[in-house]
Parts: structure tokens; C-alpha cells; sequence
């Protein structure tokens, strides 16, 4: 099978790829002599004056040949593979070759290694110095940084939303968007795969994939899904019914005595809900209340069937759209469920007539406030359907 890799690259996984140097008679193009080696050979070609020739190959061979026999003189494994250039270059007689080694590659042999040069003298006295350069941090913060991590890693092969490109979908393969999980498989994933980790990746870029993996596997952010377990309790479900009535009860059965949303969403004329809902709690009858109480408008329905909520992307989806949530952008809607009435009523509903306490969300409303603004400031991000 052949896979598109860029749109003009075509490369068969069938068998593993093999390198081959071709050595040829300037003036004539009569074939001097011919080297194949078990990997591609990526790293370009550095002939020298002294008659060596250099080359490597993504297996993290560095050869040394004799430029005009095809002789190799030396075989140095770089513990890395070979994906870009060689430079030779002399300092006070002594020559070098130094290999830009390791990276993130479509590379076969699977042996990426660490981000790396390595330089090697001909017999030189006393190694050069080492210096380690400090990796660029992303150019983004929160959600943007992840995927922006994902794109540089993943996406050239897997597609930027994890659909699929020279190698197969992601989207099906949820057990990934855990770090440990992900850095499992990294470690132990067969050729043509890289070997990305340990190596090239370190335990950050382990969390940050993950967590883009999160949004394109369909499994919630970690700030959404502590946000939609609030959102499709009880408490507000109860109100955000796609029903011309409302419904009670922690098993959301539909409103007793009949009472409909009516036209305003406050109840029909002969039934008002503040006719039974007064401004708070009623502590003798176990009748909630609070100000002006009323069901969600229809807009805002938050069921997929009746009695069924939406499901995470879905309500996740309709949480910020402006014509489903009452025109509020994200700094609206903070504002929301930081000060709203009816959002703090589901903290405290009260008692029911026979004095058990109502369920409230599964966590506090200061814990959910900061999720929330956690969440707006990583780009509000949704899983994907």
C-alpha cells in the first residue's frame, strides 16, 4: 500500500527502505563504486579534501569512507538517526565531523533519539565542549500550547486533528489521551513508528498531547468534563428540558399538577410558578424558591431526548452558542454561573417536605467557578462529536 506523505510523496511500508551511496567519475559518469546500507540515507554527503567522504543513515550510522575506493573506514552508531546534515570543518589542524542527530521524523527504522549534535575528531587530542541548548517553549499558552505540540509531533503523519494522513486515525484510540498510557506505547511501538519516547519527548510534552488527544478522541477536557457533571445534574437539568414543561425530583420525573412553561417561561396565566415558588426556600413546605423562578427558555433545552441529557460535545456546543445560551460570550456566561440566582440555588435547594436535603452538583461552586475560568482561559475547548 502506498501512503500520501504531503500530498506529493508517495512511500511504500511494505518492506523497509534501504540506502544505497552511488560514487561517480566526474568527467566520464563512469560508476566508481556503489555502498548499500540497511536504512535511508538522509543526511546529505560531505566529500572532503583529505579524501573522506561522510554519510549517515536514520539508523544512526556515521560512516568515514575512503572517497575514492568506497572503503569504509569507520562505522560510529550516533545513537540516533541521521535525519539532517553533516559538517566537516578544521580547527588548528585537527578535523571534525559534527551530525545533527535525533528528532521527529517519518523514519522507518524507528530510532529518533534525542535532539542532539555529536562531533567527533580525527584524532584530536582533547574532546571539544559540550554545551546543551535549552529547548524553545511554545509559542502558545493552555489548549493552543497542547495542540500546537500535537501539530509538531503528530500531525505530519496523523493528520492535525488526529483524522488520519500517511498513517491511520487517532480518533478511535481514547486509552492515549492518558500520559501514561501514551508514553507506554511510545516506548514500545514497533518501526515504522519512531521511537519518540524516552528521547525526543520528555513527561510535558507526555501531558500535552494527552491532553489535545482528550479533544480529538471525543473524551472531555479536564476542565469540561468537571463542567458538563455540573451541567447535566439534576439541578439544572431540571430547568433545561426541551419539554413544554419542566421537571422535579432528583429522577427528573415531569412536573406534578401539570404545570407548563407557558409562553414567558414563568408558567400560563392560571398557574404561575411563583404561585408555589417564593423568593427562597420554604422551609415548612419543602417548596424550592428564588427569585422570579422560572424554566430555561426552549433555546436552552439541554436534552437530547426527553429526560436524556446532551451529550458532553453536544452540550458543550450549545453551552456557547450565543443563539442557545441567551447571547452571552464566554465572559458573560463567567459571569453567569458566578453570580446568577438560579446557578447558586443548586448549591442550595433546600430540603423536600420530609426533610431530606435535595442532591446538589458533584462539586462545590467555588471549585466549579475556577474550573470554569481555568477553562475560558485555555480557549473554552469542546470534545469533538
Amino acid at each position: 500500500m502506498n501512503y500520501d506523505y504531503g500530498g506529493a510523496v508517495f512511500v511504500g511500508f511494505e518492506k523497509q527502505p534501504k540506502g544505497q551511496i552511488t560514487a561517480l567519475d566526474g568527467e566520464s559518469g563512469r560508476i566508481l563504486w556503489k555502498y548499500q546500507t540497511d536504512a535511508q540515507m538522509l543526511a546529505g554527503l560531505v566529500p572532503t579534501k583529505s579524501g573522506l567522504l561522510f554519510a549517515g543513515d536514520v539508523r544512526g550510522d556515521l560512516f568515514a569512507f575512503d572517497a575514492k575506493s568506497g572503503t569504509v573506514l569507520n562505522r560510529i552508531d550516533v545513537n540516533g538517526a541521521l535525519n539532517n546534515g553533516l559538517i566537516s570543518y578544521a580547527v588548528d589542524g585537527t578535523q571534525y565531523v559534527a551530525a545533527a542527530v535525533g528528532g521527529i521524523t517519518l523514519n522507518p527504522a524507528g530510532v529518533g533519539g534525542a535532539l542532539k549534535v555529536s562531533i567527533y575528531g580525527l584524532n584530536a587530542a582533547n574532546p571539544p565542549k559540550v554545551v546543551t541548548a535549552e529547548r524553545l517553549p511554545p509559542q502558545s499558552t493552555g489548549a493552543a500550547a497542547n495542540a500546537e505540540r500535537y501539530f509538531l509531533v503528530c500531525g505530519a503523519c496523523h493528520g492535525d486533528h488526529g483524522q488520519g494522513r500517511t498513517y491511520p486515525s487517532l480518533v478511535n484510540h481514547p486509552e492515549l489521551a492518558d500520559p501514561d498510557a501514551l508514553g507506554q506505547f511510545l516506548a514500545t511501538v514497533p518501526p515504522p513508528m519512531p521511537h519518540l519516547f524516552p528521547g525526543p519527548l520528555d513527561r510535558d510534552d507526555l501531558r500535552m498531547i494527552a491532553d489535545y488527544m482528550r479533544i480529538i478522541t471525543g473524551g472531555p477536557t479536564p476542565q469540561w468534563e468537571k463542567i458538563y457533571s455540573v451541567l447535566s445534574s439534576p439541578r439544572c437539568l431540571n430547568c433545561h428540558t426541551m419539554t413544554d414543561f419542566p421537571r422535579q425530583t432528583d429522577l427528573r420525573y415531569a412536573h406534578i399538577y401539570g404545570v407548563k412553561r407557558g409562553s414567558d417561561d414563568k408558567g400560563v396565566p392560571t398557574l404561575r410558578c411563583t404561585s408555589c415558588h417564593e423568593s427562597i426556600n420554604n422551609s415548612v413546605t419543602g417548596i424550592p424558591g428564588g427569585p422570579g423562578w422560572h424554566a430555561a427558555p426552549l433555546s436552552m433545552a439541554w436534552e437530547s431526548a426527553p429526560r436524556v441529557e446532551l451529550s458532553s460535545s453536544a452540550l458543550c456546543a450549545a453551552f456557547k452558542d450565543k443563539a442557545k445560551n441567551g447571547n452571552r460570550d464566554l465572559a458573560t456566561l463567567e459571569h453567569h454561573v458566578s453570580t446568577d440566582p438560579f446557578v447558586l440555588w443548586a448549591w442550595s435547594p433546600g430540603s423536600r417536605p420530609n426533610g431530606n436535603g435535595r442532591l446538589t452538583p458533584p462539586v462545590s461552586h467555588e471549585e466549579f467557578v475556577q474550573t470554569f475560568k481555568e477553562w475560558e482561559a485555555d480557549g473554552a475547548p469542546c470534545p469533538m462529536q
